[in-house]
């Protein structure tokens, strides 16, 4: 499983080239799985990522341990996301560049219960149109990623969240399945002192993490 990989092999690839992009890249994963090579591919990004990120600082990752879902994932200084926090402007989030494309991705842990309000802060502050989730929030009976937006189930009719210190709410507004078992949420995002509003698109597979289709098809 993905998750265990992270665990047990806690480089990050940060400073990488992307070979290919859109359609040949969904190519190049389909290969992948044709000929059952993902092992290799995982062996040669993790030996790339230890040249690449072998003199790279964590300090602010190793002041914040409880911020951490894992002791061993953590973003280097020089690619982490910064806040515009007075208490903290730590999250576990690295900033990815992608040239060939022209665009720039997030990629965070799942956030844990008490990360949920900065998670969606840093949404807000840099502006995230959309969220690919690329986790279940339990493996058997482990916790993998906490609940961090509103559910029916778990926040009553009114699906909304407030999160008090962060100063936003965050309310859904629809949850659509599709027939190739996406599950699309649409949230609002609001700012409680200017009350200024953004929506976010979250979507989310319901066969992870095996899968490579919904990441190439959302990026693309």
């Amino acid at each position: 499983m993905i998750h265990e990989y992270l665990k047990t092999k806690p480089k990050i690839l940060i400073k990488a080239t992307i070979r290919f992009f859109g359609s040949d890249m969904q190519d190049e994963f389909t290969e992948f799985d044709r000929s059952d090579s993902w092992d290799d591919v995982l062996e040669e990004v993790d030996e790339q990522a230890y040249y690449a990120n072998r003199n790279q600082s964590q300090q602010a990752a190793k002041l914040n341990m409880c911020d951490n879902r894992y002791c061993n994932v953590l973003p280097f200084d020089d690619h982490r996301v910064k806040l515009s926090d007075e208490s903290s402007d730590y999250i576990n989030a690295s900033l990815v560049k992608v040239a060939a494309a022209n665009r720039e991705y997030i990629v965070s842990q799942g956030p844990l219960d008490h990360t949920a309000g900065r998670f969606w802060l840093m949404i807000w502050q840099k502006k995230c149109p959309g969220i690919v989730m690329l986790t279940k929030l339990y493996h058997g009976d482990m916790v993998i990623c906490d609940l961090y937006y509103p559910d029916e189930v778990a926040c009553g009719e009114d699906n909304v969240v407030k999160f008090q210190s962060e100063g936003l709410t965050l309310a859904l507004m629809s949850k659509e399945t599709s027939s190739n078992g996406y599950i699309l949420r649409k949230f609002k995002l609001t700012d409680v002192k200017t009350l200024r509003k953004t929506l976010v698109h979250m979507f989310l597979e319901q066969y992870l993490p095996l899968c490579t289709t919904l990441p190439v098809y959302i990026v693309a």
